[in-house]
């Protein structure tokens, strides 16, 4: 299981890398997602550990619109009872 600074790194949506691309020219397609269920707010748009959505659905919700955007949405899902 990976770590991220303690947390528990769960990815929803699978992205695959073809060729030797660099790991910093993928992060440029993807946007991270974070959900932490003890999260400090409640009304977080889940662009980092401070500002995560305290729910999975929260996440969920917000993922077409970065699809439409042509990047890809990585949800990381932080410890904790869901």
């Amino acid at each position: 299981m990976s770590r991220y600074i303690g947390r528990t790194v769960c990815a929803l949506v699978a992205t695959i890398s073809i060729g030797t691309g660099s790991a910093m020219a993928q992060a440029e397609f993807e946007t991270i997602i974070r959900v932490d269920i003890n999260s400090p707010t409640t009304t977080g748009d889940g662009s980092s550990w401070s500002q995560a959505f305290d729910t999975l659905q929260k996440a969920l919700d917000v993922t077409d619109a970065i699809l439409i955007s042509r990047k890809t949405p990585v949800i990381w899902v932080a410890d904790g009872t869901y």
